[in-house]
């Protein structure tokens, strides 16, 4: 039966790769290439890259806008729901309920404390360039008062400074744990 299992799967990758199979039904078709080569192999990983390459050669110009317009958005979520091969909140595991939630929690932290330096790094340099614009504008505008073009740019480089500064304080809360 298992042999059975895995020749269907690897016959419907086949026809994954030709095209063959609907784009609605190709996540369903995913799944079962995965559960059966799972099955067979004993592990969750599986190589169905080939899904996403030959599925934007099908798509017009408007779903491949989409298509990108849903990556951007979802940025963070592969940090966040997979990390070496394991689906934390869809496993099953052994356990009370509270167990099993401390359990995941634990196994995203090292994804969220991913996430976090992704967000953070090199913070502290950006909010000295930011605070150097500031200062080199601010003495032209102190030389020459009137002019409106340097009253907008000091106007724009404050705004911007005063962004960088708050994500440096909202980042020493974070670390120090008073937030």
């Amino acid at each position: 039966m298992g042999i059975e299992k895995v020749d269907d799967a690897l016959r419907l990758k086949k026809q994954i790769e030709e095209g063959k199979i609907p784009e609605a039904n190709i996540g369903i078709a995913t799944k079962a290439v995965k559960e059966a080569l799972k099955d067979k192999c004993g592990e969750e990983e599986e190589d169905v890259s080939v899904v996403k390459e030959t599925q934007p050669e099908r798509m017009d110009k408007e779903q491949e806008g989409q298509n990108e317009k849903d990556q951007k958005e979802d940025q963070w979520t592969p940090v966040m729901t997979r990390r070496k091969g394991q689906w934390f909140w869809n496993l099953e595991d052994d356990g009370y309920a509270m167990f099993r939630i401390m359990r995941n929690q634990k196994r995203l932290k090292a994804g969220l404390g991913e996430l976090n330096n992704r967000k953070y790094r090199d913070i502290d340099r950006k909010e000295t360039q930011a605070r150097e614009k500031l200062d080199v504008v601010q003495e032209l505008l102190q030389n020459d008062p009137m002019n409106t073009h340097l009253q907008k740019m000091e106007k724009e480089d404050r705004e911007e400074h005063y962004e960088t500064y708050q994500t440096v304080v909202v980042f020493l809360r974070q670390k120090s744990k008073q937030d």
